[in-house]
């Protein structure tokens, strides 16, 4: 049985509650927020189900497994690939994801490694709430004398970067 809480973390707990109270015989969570589900993980864990924390690391709880891809390297190639295609003036703005998702800083710190390696200069960074793309492209639209100085934009994940485009477009900065 597949739930999809829709970013709302008390949806998630509720549907967690639902296969801990139907016994199931694991629960596989994808983590709106990595920090706010220890208390799921421990009943469900005191009800003999064990969980998996999939993509997302569920902090503070004590998951059975943890399987993800290395988001470290992810944001190495990402800075990688923006290095190759060329960062002129040295500046490049970061548009992260959820500060809730332990994968973005680790996505952040591979990125920030290769763009220190290249003296490249992060000019700014934010984060989007709840992986919100639209803080991202209304970011983009609100600092245009930021975005018009750097040579490049990392967004977090590819929703990010599909709201981020159209806003850099009617820019014409795309």
């Amino acid at each position: 049985n597949i739930q999809n809480a829709n970013g709302d973390v008390a949806t998630q707990k509720k549907q967690i509650d639902y296969f801990i109270d139907e016994k199931r015989d694991a629960i596989v969570i994808i983590a709106i927020d990595g920090y706010d589900l220890t208390e799921e993980v421990a009943r469900a864990k005191d009800a003999g189900i064990p969980v998996i924390a999939y993509d997302r690391l569920i902090c503070n709880a004590d998951v059975d497994l943890y399987i993800s891809f290395d988001n470290s390297k992810v944001g190495q190639l990402m800075g990688q690939a923006m290095v190759d295609a060329g960062i002129d003036n040295k500046k490049v703005l970061m548009l992260g994801g959820s500060d809730l998702d332990n994968n973005t800083k680790l996505v952040e710190q591979g990125f920030m490694d290769v763009m220190d390696k290249n003296g490249i200069t992060i000019v700014d960074s934010i984060h989007a709430t709840n992986w919100k793309a639209e803080i991202a492209s209304d970011y983009v639209r609100d600092n245009p004398e930021v975005v018009s100085q750097v040579d490049g934009i990392m967004c977090g994940n590819d929703n990010l970067a599909s709201h981020v485009v159209p806003a850099l477009a009617e820019m014409r900065l795309a």
